[in-house]
């Protein structure tokens, strides 16, 4: 049957096997249950998932070398492409793209925070509302302009 002793008295202790009221296993009464029916599925299953993966590698192992050296080579030319890319400055790594953005946040956040106390006593001192919506448009479009130009060194 493909079975221990030891299994088949751990069944019987977890009720899976029901004795017969004689007490006496055969294997005919083994066979019929629901214990062993469970075990025989488990295991085609198993079989089942194996002969997959067997053929999973089978597949790979039938990939020529002259395949594995395209592939290689493939690699490598995507490799090259890249580098000279980064020689030209067409690519740049991610930090310094991070710092570059860093610096323009920056900025930016100086001229908005500097706004106010730059414009107070200058807007304070108009009466007319569009007066002091044009020098406030003014300075924000100056901060902006200044914002456009900034350049970043290499």
């Amino acid at each position: 049957m493909g079975v221990t002793h030891v299994a088949l008295l751990n069944a019987i202790k977890a009720g899976s096997i029901k004795p017969p009221r004689s007490g006496k296993l055969t294997v005919a009464g083994i066979k019929r249950s629901e214990w062993y029916r469970n075990r025989l599925e488990r295991a085609e299953q198993a079989v089942a998932k194996s002969a997959a993966t067997k053929a999973a590698l089978g597949k790979l192992a039938n990939i020529d070398k002259i395949d594995l050296e395209k592939l290689v080579l493939v690699e490598r030319r995507e490799s090259l492409r890249l580098d000279n890319e980064e020689r030209k400055k067409n690519l740049l790594p991610a930090d310094e793209v991070r710092g570059a953005m860093e610096a323009v946040i920056s900025t930016t956040r100086s001229h908005l925070l500097l706004l106010p106390a730059k414009l107070a006593h200058r807007v304070a001192a108009l009466t007319d509302p569009a007066e002091c919506q044009a020098v406030i448009d003014a300075e924000i479009k100056a901060a902006l302009k200044a914002l456009s130009e900034t350049t970043f060194n290499e």
